[in-house]
């Protein structure tokens, strides 16, 4: 077994360092023993910082119609600088476009690759208010702004006009829906991830909403929601949005402490039609 913890520490001059320690158990003259091994990760825990604060200060804070809708996020990286992402983007003041999103790799390579895919997001929408078309023209030009990396994504829209949501899957396949009399539905959008074929087919679901009811959308560090009964009994019918998001937001920061730490990143976009 191997466990690898970040710590600071001050030296015997009063300096304070960001150490990585990677802790191994093992058998050593038939005896158990651990053996770790302390790197000082300093300069680069100082890179990673710096790109942590700007993926935070580029996420929305909230919904950009505050009239129409109300917006709960919670954004936990598994480390300092997370593969996650989600954008909105308002087209007019009855429509907007939102995407939910996880890009392979980490660290420095994923704050990277969610730029690009920012740019490649708001380049789509300027050809498209149609979710499956935004997707398309993604995916036909993901290959070359994030090469060998596969995105997994969930693009939707949500009409003021004519109350249609609109939901398309591209390996982020499974959302919540739940209508203002608290009835959740697990919904399925099937849709392989984006990059990974040139003429992909990617699923879409319309509903009709209405004032009260709820979309939870998920990146993949949270899927233990969908597998857990009791969680979507206790949360999804007694709580309101902003309880759900502070009560997951300490399950994960003490699963980050926990010796296994997070597997994934870990976000979720809530929103409340009003």
């Amino acid at each position: 077994m191997k466990t690898t913890f970040d710590y600071k520490i001050v030296t015997y001059n009063n300096k304070m360092l960001d150490v990585e320690i990677s802790s191994s158990f093992l058998v050593y003259n038939g005896k158990p023993a651990v053996q770790s091994v302390i790197r000082d990760i300093t300069e680069r825990k100082r890179e990673l910082n710096s790109a942590a604060k700007i993926q935070k200060q580029i996420l929305p804070k909230e919904f950009p119609i505050p009239d129409k809708a109300k917006m709960e996020a919670l954004y936990v990286p598994a480390k300092t600088v997370s593969g996650d992402f989600y954008m909105l983007h308002k087209v007019n003041d009855n429509l907007v476009i939102g995407i939910i999103g996880d890009v392979s790799g980490k660290g420095i390579t994923a704050a990277l690759n969610i730029s690009a895919f920012n740019v490649l997001f708001h380049e789509a929408v300027l050809v498209s208010n149609d979710p499956s078309q935004i997707i398309k023209e993604i995916n036909n030009k993901v290959d070359i702004y994030c090469r060998e990396r596969y995105i997994a994504a969930c693009c939707f829209s949500l009409d003021f006009e004519n109350y249609i949501a609109k939901i398309v899957g591209a390996g982020i396949n499974r959302f919540i829906y739940q209508n203002r009399k608290d009835k959740y539905e697990e919904r399925i959008i099937k849709g392989p991830f984006l990059g990974m074929f040139e003429n992909s087919v990617f699923d879409e679901q319309s509903i009709h909403f209405h004032t009260g009811d709820k979309f939870y959308f998920f990146t993949d560090g949270l899927d233990f929601i969908y597998d857990d009964n009791y969680i979507k009994e206790k949360y999804l019918k007694t709580a309101t949005m902003t309880e759900i998001v502070y009560d997951f937001n300490n399950y994960l920061k003490d699963t980050l402490t926990n010796i296994k730490g997070l597997k994934d990143d870990s976000t979720l976009l809530a929103i409340e039609i009003k």
